[in-house]
Formats: C-alpha cells, structure tokens, sequence
C-alpha cells in the first residue's frame, strides 16, 4: 500500500544513509522501522520484557 507521511528533512537524510548502507529501498527501511516500533510497544512485548528484568533482579 501506499502513502504520504511528512518527516523533518534532517530525519529524512538519515533514512536515505541508511537505506543506502543496508542497502534496502527507504520504503523498506521505514516499513521495518514502524514495525519494530509497534513491536517495542505491544503490551505482550513490554511485559514479556517486564517479566525477564524481573525474573533478573531475583537471581
């Protein structure tokens, strides 16, 4: 699917060096971006990790 999202141009530059170091499209760069970031912020994830610094601190 496509759309428009608007980014500060400074954003923007560092997404172009950095597609062009993994060397992957910039879409696939901001797609795989967005979904390590809902990942990172799904309430399984965040307590799955709650849970592990948890089961840490009980050494």
């Amino acid at each position: 699917m496509k759309t428009a999202i608007s980014i500060p141009d400074d954003l923007f530059i560092l997404a172009e060096k950095t597609a062009k170091k993994l060397g992957i499209p910039r879409s696939q760069l901001f797609a795989k971006a967005l979904e390590e970031f809902i990942q990172n912020h799904s309430k399984d994830y965040i307590t799955a990790r709650l849970n592990q610094v948890l089961k840490d601190l009980s050494l």
